[in-house]
């Protein structure tokens, strides 16, 4: 999850080849799949800002975020 969070490869492709996905009812919320667990984060296509609010195994991910 490091690598993904703070790795060179979401800064140039916020959307990481398909795999960041677009909560429904949720402007600018997205969820990240990683194994068990999920990344929630923000879009800010305005300010270009990529913002991480939570990682939490798939059963907890949705009733916490966003």
């Amino acid at each position: 999850m490091k690598r993904i969070a703070f790795g060179e490869e979401i800064r140039q492709d916020p959307f990481l080849g398909g795999r960041t996905i677009k909560l429904r009812g949720y402007k600018d919320y997205y969820r990240i799949r990683v194994g068990d667990y999920r990344i929630g984060l923000r879009l800010d296509f305005d300010r270009r800002l990529i913002e991480f609010r939570r990682v939490l195994h798939r059963n907890q991910i949705y009733r916490r975020f966003p």
